[in-house]
């Protein structure tokens, strides 16, 4: 439960310093063993969660996303911390008659929670907005609507450096037209230069802030939320939990889908349990965020998973022992990223495995991930460079292939991941992107009559079978033919064959 990854920044002595801080302020909230509202843990349980979950976001600077270097808008752990504490116990974080948020504020994981406290927001509007946006989500039947942040503005390139902003004159209008922002909530006004979230809501944005909005808005009422970003475009990502306590991510004011979905501001820090952050990882990787999520809704068997990696590293001198570990750590968790990543270490450094034993992983890890095609794919491109010969070179590209065509009809009745509709995104999209041709022929042109060989297979030596007769499953039908490396690597058919 308290498993939070790396701090952010990597700063593990800023990290020890806000959880001491925040320890001195509040140290007997640690220790309440009274039940929270929902009776899902123990209020201290929860109060150790946003405190470690602080202590981690907050090593690199958290502030809101306008003017984050303003001394004003950056965001103190401790003070953040007493401000989401009281939006939970004053039942702030209440959305309708039928949703509260604080059910599943009292359940997130340390990683879950993290994508609450890091929101991109400055501590003094947090309760302002989200006590402004209540009112409008109360007063209205699309009460999704107006969590969104859509109806509060207008599409339009932002100046947040109007004066208007500033003139004493107009302080007690827009207190009033943004319902006691200063005189209730005591949001600073009147200081030249410096931004606030109410002006992005009264002049307008574009995509960027629009959606940053849109994180905001969740932010303030307890739900993990953050920036992605698409070609051209920003939207963001919100997270929902359903009744049995499993957790989801959603996308809002997109141009498309997840497939061409990437990441930017805090997921650009650290994406949730580390995954999708390695150096790996290329592509659009924003839908690392759903891995990780299954990963998450399976906490008991993570936290066992990663115990179990933790011991790997004391056996780097017994390679089998290492091997074996992984594998274990694999049993607890199949979807387990850093498992997989740790046996193809494990394999680099053994120089007895095969180009078939690397193959088999290959195999192994595409069937356990077909239901993630980025982690799938850039995982099993790390094993491409050793499929050095045309067998297992055109096996591969045929099994990468294979699962992607797998997550491309995936049916949204399908038990093997929470978001079916995700997997077929992300896999028709690198479906697009891969070059799987094993051979061209085409009738006319430079190349007319000539079967040619895909490029990837210009610089080895290579044995083929070919058929054009359509007849496959006879064993006469096939046609054996070879190249050598650096022979050029056409056929020509003869035209008695051709036709």
């Amino acid at each position: 439960m308290y498993f939070g990854g790396y701090p952010d920044g990597k700063n593990y002595m800023k990290s020890i310093i806000i959880l001491s801080n925040l320890r001195a302020n509040y140290a007997n909230d640690f220790t309440i063993q009274e039940k929270t509202k929902y009776e899902t843990t123990t209020l201290g349980n929860l109060y150790k969660r946003m405190a470690v979950s602080l202590s981690l976001t907050h090593t690199v600077d958290v502030a809101l996303w306008m003017q984050p270097g303003a001394a004003e808008n950056k965001s103190d752990p401790v003070r953040r911390y007493q401000i989401y504490k009281d939006l939970y116990n004053n039942g702030n974080m209440r959305f309708t008659d039928q949703i509260d948020f604080a059910k599943w504020f009292e359940q997130y994981t340390t990683e879950e929670m993290r994508y609450v406290m890091n929101c991109i927001i400055d501590d003094q509007e947090i309760l302002w907005l989200n006590e402004y946006t209540q009112s409008f989500i109360d007063a209205n039947s699309n009460k999704m609507w107006y969590l969104s942040p859509h109806p509060y503005m207008k599409y339009i390139w932002p100046n947040y450096n109007k004066p208007q902003y500033w003139d004493e004159k107009n302080k007690e209008a827009y207190d009033e037209k943004y319902k006691g922002i200063f005189s209730k909530y005591g949001v600073e006004y009147g200081k030249p230069g410096v931004y606030k979230l109410w002006m992005n809501i009264e002049g307008g944005a574009v995509c960027g802030g629009i959606s940053k909005q849109g994180a905001c808005n969740r932010g303030a009422h307890g739900v993990p939320a953050t920036v992605v970003g698409q070609p051209g475009h920003a939207a963001f990502a919100y997270y929902s939990m359903n009744d049995a306590g499993d957790g989801a991510w959603t996308l809002n004011n997109v141009i498309t889908n997840w497939g061409q979905t990437g990441k930017t501001e805090r997921l650009g820090v650290r994406m949730p349990l580390g995954w999708g952050s390695d150096s790996y990882v290329s592509g659009y990787a924003a839908s690392y965020l759903l891995l990780s999520q299954a990963a998450m809704n399976q906490e008991e068997a993570y936290e066992e998973s990663e115990k179990v990696i933790m011991t790997a590293n004391l056996y780097k001198n017994d390679l089998a022992k290492q091997e074996e570990i992984y594998r274990k750590a694999l049993q607890e968790l199949p979807i387990n990223v850093d498992a997989w990543y740790g046996l193809i270490n494990n394999y680099n450094a053994n120089e007895s495995k095969t180009e078939e034993d690397w193959y088999q992983l290959a195999e192994e890890m595409a069937e356990s991930l077909r239901c993630y095609p980025l982690p799938m794919y850039n995982l099993t491109n790390l094993i491409k460079p050793k499929l050095t010969s045309s067998e297992y070179s055109a096996q591969f590209v045929i099994l990468q292939k294979r699962i992607l065509e797998y997550g491309k009809v995936l049916p949204n009745n399908s038990k093997e991941t929470y978001q079916p509709s995700v997997t077929r995104e992300v896999a028709t999209y690198l479906l697009g992107q891969l070059d799987s041709s094993i051979a061209t022929f085409s009738f006319d042109g430079e190349d007319a009559g000539k079967i040619v060989l895909a490029n990837r297979f210009n610089e080895m030596g290579i044995r083929w079978d070919y058929c054009i007769n359509g007849d496959t499953q006879n064993p006469d039908s096939w046609k054996e033919h070879s190249f050598e490396a650096g022979e050029e690597h056409k056929w020509q058919l003869t035209r008695r064959r051709i036709s």
